[in-house]
């Protein structure tokens, strides 16, 4: 956990508009409940608009991140239609790996508007989470939220 937490607070410092969401920010809520469960990366939801976009993928490349779009590199000054309708940007530092939405199923203000401010971190509202996790519907996320008693 604590190997994202220098990206998450460049992104943060940069201005980029983002919350938290999947297990990562439940085990920022809920530390000892969460103990040793695996994280195999980390997600963030982007405020939907492109010079927000932009400002993350930029903060990622200056701190050494890759970051692709549906398998294509791209970078702050890529064009617009490589965006558009591709709904995240997946960025990767060694084993690292970030996946940036910014076309969620929640609506971004409703988000925006229940987010916490957690050490310096934007996190989803519990309830976005456990409503995101609910929709993915996998096995483990289901029984994740049984855990927690979400």
């Amino acid at each position: 956990m604590e190997d994202y937490l220098p990206i998450l607070r460049s992104l943060h410092r940069s201005g980029v508009n983002y919350a938290v969401i999947g297990t990562w920010a439940l085990k920022a809520y809920f530390p000892d409940a969460m103990g040793e469960y695996a994280l195999h990366d980390c997600d963030l939801v982007l405020a939907p608009d492109e010079a927000n976009v932009r400002r993350a993928i930029a903060a990622l490349n200056a701190e050494g991140w890759e970051t692709r779009v549906w398998d294509e590199c791209v970078d702050a000054g890529s064009s617009s239609a490589d965006f558009i309708g591709k709904y995240y940007v997946r960025a990767k530092h060694g084993d690292l790996v970030l996946d940036l939405t910014y076309e969620c199923m929640i609506d971004w203000a409703q988000m925006e508007a229940t987010r916490m401010l957690f050490d310096r971190l934007w996190l989803a509202s519990v309830t976005d989470i456990a409503t995101l996790k609910r929709l993915k519907g996998t096995a483990r996320d289901l029984d994740l939220l049984r855990i927690l008693g979400l």
